[in-house]
Parts: C-alpha cells; sequence; structure tokens
C-alpha cells in the first residue's frame, strides 16, 4: 500500500467507497443514541459456501489535514479529539452483531459500491473536544468500525485496515466526524468517518506518515 508523500509531492491514497465517507473499511453505519460496544456475539450461522468480499478502494488525494477536509466538505462535518475507550470483538454490524440473512446478504455484497453489511471490529470512543466543526453523534461516545476479518465462512478483505496505525484502548485520536447516514433497518449508525491515532508522544499519525501534526498544534492545521 503506497504512501502519501507530503504536501510538496502528493499522492493519491487510497480510501474505501461503500458510503459517502472514508473510515478504513466499509462506509460508516449509525451509531445508536447512546453507543455502547457490544459484548461478543453468537457464531455466526454462514451459508453452505460462506460469503467473501474484497473491499473496493477509491482514491483521495490527501497532502495536508486541512486540504484534505476542505476538498471533502460534502462529506466531513467536523474534527474532534477522543479517547478510545474499548474495543469489541470481531462482529457483524447488525444490531446484536450476528449474520444477516443468506438472502440479505447475498444482496448486499453482490452491490459492493453500496454494502451496508460488514464485518468489523468495534472501537467506543469519548469526546474531548471539537476542534473544529461539529461533533455528529447524539450523545458524547460513539463507535468507529475498523471494517475486515473472518466470521465462519463469511470474509471481509479490507485492503484499507493498516492505512493508520490502529487505535488503541486509552489511547487519544483525532477523528474526522460525518453527517449520519441512514442505511436503513438492521445495521449500526456510527458518524466517525476517519480516525488518526496518537502516538505516546502526541504526535497525530495521519495519512500522510511525513505530517507533523500534534494534538497541541492541532490548531495550527485546521481548515
Amino acid at each position: 500500500m503506497a504512501g502519501c508523500a507530503g504536501a510538496a509531492n502528493p499522492t493519491t491514497v487510497p480510501a474505501p467507497t461503500a458510503a459517502p465517507s472514508g473510515i478504513a473499511g466499509p462506509g460508516p453505519t449509525i451509531a445508536p443514541s447512546q453507543p455502547a460496544v457490544p459484548s461478543a456475539a453468537p457464531s455466526p450461522s454462514a451459508g453452505p459456501h460462506g460469503e467473501s468480499l474484497v473491499g473496493a478502494g477509491a482514491s483521495y488525494n490527501y497532502q495536508t489535514l486541512a486540504q484534505f477536509v476542505r476538498d471533502n466538505s460534502q462529506i466531513f462535518a467536523g474534527i474532534a479529539v477522543v479517547t478510545v475507550e474499548s474495543v469489541g470483538p470481531l462482529r457483524w454490524n447488525t444490531p446484536d452483531g450476528t449474520r444477516p440473512s443468506e438472502l440479505a446478504l447475498d444482496a448486499d455484497w453482490s452491490n459492493t459500491g453500496e454494502f451496508r453489511y460488514f464485518i468489523g471490529r468495534p472501537y467506543r470512543l469519548r469526546l474531548e473536544r471539537v476542534a473544529w466543526g461539529k461533533w455528529t453523534a447524539t450523545g458524547p461516545t460513539d463507535v468507529y468500525w475498523l471494517g475486515g476479518g473472518k466470521l465462519g465462512a463469511d470474509e471481509l478483505v479490507n485492503g484499507n485496515a493498516d492505512i493508520v496505525p490502529r487505535p488503541r484502548v486509552g489511547g487519544t485520536a483525532v477523528v474526522l466526524t460525518a453527517p449520519a447516514v441512514d442505511f436503513g433497518p438492521g445495521v449500526i449508525v456510527s458518524t466517525i468517518s476517519w480516525l488518526f491515532p496518537a502516538d505516546a508522544g502526541g504526535r497525530v499519525i495521519t495519512l500522510d506518515p511525513a505530517e507533523d501534526i500534534t494534538l497541541a498544534d492541532l490548531a495550527q492545521h485546521l481548515p
């Protein structure tokens, strides 16, 4: 996976396309009013052959955080600093974590540009402060979904899952928020589009690994 070369030599960075925002995985889903990381879900009842999907990726031109947000203003609503409170088990993004029906999943995954159901790991986030724009969740917490994984005979391959380091429980991150998108009943919803974790020294790891942003000087890098 190619990284970014910085503002002087921008490159296009692959990103998922399953919905009108850019979480590292399939598109976002809408969070409940008081989202909580679910407990382990029952084992999925995979179909006789299972289902497999390789998440397609779009390309975003990433030069700087401010430029990325400005260029995608129709997607992003705000920038916030959050604490990663917990991480849940690998599960489906249905309300109870169980596998969708065979008919629903087959119809959904055959339309990979707009699929609603996916396998992933939920991270519970707590808002610390809004740096720019709006926090679009209805409460102080939300769930960030990192798509990808295998449950039973079903597998979702997300080539973008490690485009930035994975969140760590107890760590701090900068997130890009998005308006809630209604994918209909049977799908948990999230308003977190991208998550950029901060390392132990407070440096924020964005799509450009050479970009120099810290939690302390985040205000200097806003749109």
